[in-house]
């Protein structure tokens, strides 16, 4: 057993966030950086077809608890991850490739991930494994 490529991202996303869908429904954000999650509500204009969110707004502010400036939109936007309904998003990631003579396993790790309902930062390590058969390869040979 050899291992390949290996990868490790520690830092995914600089925000985590639910967007606001109407104006008694608050937006959630989960600032990576500080840890800090919290909850605004922010002004609506009209557009024609009802009330939206000012996307002038939204897009730009500051982390109530360590006062970063975060973009959430442009070339020099911070990295956002867009969550809705309960899935969890993941914060960090392992990846790593490696060869079993006639298998390729793709081993994927997540260590942190974030669930933007219930406001929880989870630290346990949930992996993936896909193995990939070599058929085209003789069997002395190496799948890599």
């Amino acid at each position: 057993m050899k291992v390949l490529f290996s990868l490790s991202v520690n830092k995914l996303y600089d925000l985590v966030r639910r967007k606001q869908v109407n104006s008694w429904s608050p937006a959630v954000h989960y600032h990576v950086d500080c840890g800090q999650s919290f909850a605004c509500l922010w002004p609506s204009v009209s557009s024609g077809m009802g009330r939206i969110v000012d996307p002038y707004i939204s897009t730009e502010f500051y982390c109530p608890q360590c006062g970063e400036l975060i973009r959430t939109r442009g070339a020099d936007g911070d990295c956002v991850a867009d969550a809705s309904g309960t899935a969890n998003v993941p914060l960090e990631i392992e990846l790593s490739v490696i060869d079993q003579v006639q298998f390729l396993m793709l081993n994927s790790t997540t260590t942190q991930s974030m669930s933007i309902t219930t406001h929880n930062l989870f630290t346990q390590a949930t992996s993936h494994i896909l193995s990939i058969y070599c058929a085209s390869i003789s069997s002395k040979e190496k799948c890599s």
